[in-house]
């Protein structure tokens, strides 16, 4: 664990833990998200979208669906931050030699 990073607080590891959960939801990894979650959050932001353009439902529920899969994915990283009170502001480990 990093010497600098803040203790995890209770209310961090609540947080985390429901943006976690959230994520999780609308994620592509639980099998039933799609017909329970995705699909209809999709047809409403589609259906949303096609009060202003009627030809664009179609491509606007396509690209709400893949929206709620992508936020779903993102919350779960998050929140897993947000439980560990890490900084996820960096995908990858820091270069062990320093900068170049």
């Amino acid at each position: 664990m990093l010497e600098d990073s803040p203790k995890r607080t209770k209310r961090g590891i609540l947080l985390g833990s429901f943006l976690g959960f959230i994520g999780f939801l609308l994620s592509p990894l639980s099998w039933w998200n799609d017909a329970f979650v995705n699909v209809p959050l999709a047809y409403l932001g589609a259906w949303l979208i096609s009060l202003f353009y009627k030809p664009g439902f179609a491509a606007a529920f396509v690209f709400c669906y893949w929206l709620t899969n992508i936020l779903g994915l993102f919350l779960m990283h998050k929140g897993v931050c947000r439980a560990m009170q890490k900084s996820c502001s960096a995908v990858l480990p820091p270069d062990k030699n320093g900068p170049t």
